[in-house]
């Protein structure tokens, strides 16, 4: 077999309302951008070459031994994989980066196999390979369907459902991201909070989006053990809404005048 060549992408998400209690989360597209290239080799071996912001970083190893083992049992494809991975989303923040490279991995795969499959399918491929590679608790749909679509997007992961899609609108998202990582291993179990975060599930897909963000920001504060201060200073600087970006350590506000969050954050992005 002589070796297939193909491309993907998908892009980063903040989080709405978080889905880790009960697997019912909202997430909006930001455009931070991951770039996936597949090649498909005779030899059954698994290379992977990452980068994150231009430097070399390990990412993604897991998710291209279980993309491997996704091709061979779907589609029959008997050989090993290459795969290059550019990414503008620090890992381990709370920006969705794992889905981002699920997704671009999956689509880079798909071409090039010469499958076609709608969005919808894109979706399901990429969540069970993020549950193959263990690096996901509740498949975060949600997250995944803001990766690839854009927009603000409501899911039920373990009924695989999207619940709502809307576009976002044009405005700035500023990020604070700091050094350390956080792991969704080292994330409690959340679920005895579930009907806190149903309500503001409920409250994001009525329309009052915004507002379901603050009050999820403050509630996993609460949880987490993070400093809601840092949400209210965002807040205090103009931002219409702000929230800790799934576990964290990230935090992510909405705001229209950008400028005035710079000492606050660290990336000016856009919501997608």
């Amino acid at each position: 077999m002589s070796a297939l060549r193909g491309e993907g992408e998908s892009w980063g998400a903040i989080t709405i309302v978080c889905g880790l209690s009960n697997g019912r989360g909202v997430a909006a597209g930001i455009d931070l951008r991951v770039k996936a290239e597949v090649e498909i080799l005779d030899e059954d071996k698994v290379c992977v070459e990452s980068f994150v912001l231009g430097r070399r970083e390990e990412i993604g190893v897991k998710l291209v031994e279980s993309l491997r083992d996704l091709l061979r049992s779907r589609y029959e494809i008997k050989g090993g994989i290459r795969a290059k991975i550019f990414s503008e989303i620090p890992p381990e923040r709370g920006l969705k980066s794992s889905s981002a490279v699920s997704n671009a991995l999956v689509i880079a795969a798909l071409d090039a196999i010469g499958e076609r499959v709608d969005e919808m399918e894109i979706l399901k491929m990429s969540v069970t390979l993020s549950r193959m590679a263990g690096i996901t608790r509740t498949g975060a749909l949600d997250d995944a369907s803001a990766s690839l679509l854009g927009g603000i997007c409501a899911a039920d992961s373990r009924k695989m459902e999207i619940i709502m899609r809307k576009e976002a609108p044009e405005l700035p998202v500023v990020l604070r991201i700091p050094d350390r990582r956080v792991p969704t291993s080292s994330v409690p179990d959340l679920s005895n909070s579930s009907q806190r975060f149903d309500e503001l599930f409920s409250m994001a897909i009525s329309g009052r989006w915004m507002e379901a963000m603050l009050l999820n920001g403050y509630l996993m504060c609460s949880l987490l053990n993070y400093d809601r201060k840092i949400i209210d200073e965002a807040i205090s600087l103009g931002a219409l809404s702000a929230s800790l970006s799934g576990k964290g350590p990230s935090f992510a506000a909405i705001c229209d005048e950008p400028e005035r969050l710079l000492n606050w954050g660290d990336v000016v992005s856009m919501l997608r």
